[in-house]
């Protein structure tokens, strides 16, 4: 059988890779001391306000449903609420 590898080289490619050594990516924890966000002199009390604010979103979606009821729009359902993120 002669030999097709002379022809058929493009399935068997040769020598198309290269070694190189492996370098991890900076790790946020290389440098600890500096903080990626902005700390927060009471956690505890933003963490307060954050949820009276979901509540008083609560509240209002219990107005909506009802005002939706009363105006027969009952294929309507649901609310958005909007999460503003600062970066750093």
């Amino acid at each position: 059988m002669p030999d097709r590898s002379e022809k058929l080289n493009h399935l068997f490619p040769n020598e198309i890779t290269t070694e190189r050594p492996f370098t991890a990516p900076q790790s946020p924890r290389a440098n600890p001391a500096v903080p990626r966000y902005p700390t927060r002199a009471d956690p505890a009390a933003h963490a307060r306000g954050l949820i009276r604010e979901l509540q008083t979103a609560a509240g209002d979606v219990t107005r909506l449903t009802a005002d939706r009821q009363a105006a027969l729009l009952d294929d309507c359902a649901g609310v958005f609420v909007d999460v503003k993120f600062i970066p750093n």
